[in-house]
């Protein structure tokens, strides 16, 4: 294990955070991505097949836990009342992902625009993801991994729209 001189561990896996490194993570020159969590909740338990998913689709930065049982200083600290509750540090800010559904497309969106992922309403997140998950069926489907990007790139969302029509009433599926 990778270990950096504050007794971090530095590897690209979920790493279980105590109250003993609470100061080393808000210190960090790399952001961290945090699962706020708890055994006894339901939530949690189904969203952590996701949460493990997390390492392997986000680079550049750590990804850390914290389960409420064990590290009652970290809940205190960030004001976390509700789990799960998912924060990104980063350049000595905190943001909190509040909209939409715990998605790996989600989380994916909120590290990449942290300032205005929560801007947008549940509904246009969700439909962006189910959008994707579309696009993503149609090409294992058509078995053409590119008609669709070939077709749709740098279009608006409303030529997108009409594009899409276009092209699945002209090919059969």
């Amino acid at each position: 294990m990778n270990q950096n001189a504050k007794g971090v561990n530095c590897d690209q896996q979920i790493q279980e955070l105590k109250d003993d490194n609470l100061d080393a993570i808000e210190l960090s020159d790399k952001p961290w991505l945090l699962n706020f969590y708890s055994t006894k909740c339901s939530h949690c338990i189904n969203y952590a097949k996701i949460w493990k998913m997390v390492p392997s689709v986000i680079d550049g930065m750590h990804v850390g836990e914290v389960n409420m049982d064990n590290s009652p200083e970290w809940f205190k600290r960030f004001n976390i009342e509700t789990v799960p509750n998912i924060i990104l540090l980063k350049d000595g800010e905190r943001h909190s992902l509040i909209n939409g559904s715990f998605t790996i497309e989600n989380i994916v969106d909120f590290v990449q625009h942290p300032e205005t992922y929560n801007d947008r309403p549940d509904d246009e997140i969700d439909c962006s993801n189910i959008i994707k998950n579309l696009i993503h069926l149609f090409t294992i489907i058509s078995k053409d991994n590119d008609y669709l990007y070939r077709h749709l790139k740098f279009q608006t969302k409303r030529e997108t729209f009409k594009s899409l029509s276009k092209s699945l009433s002209k090919r059969r599926i």
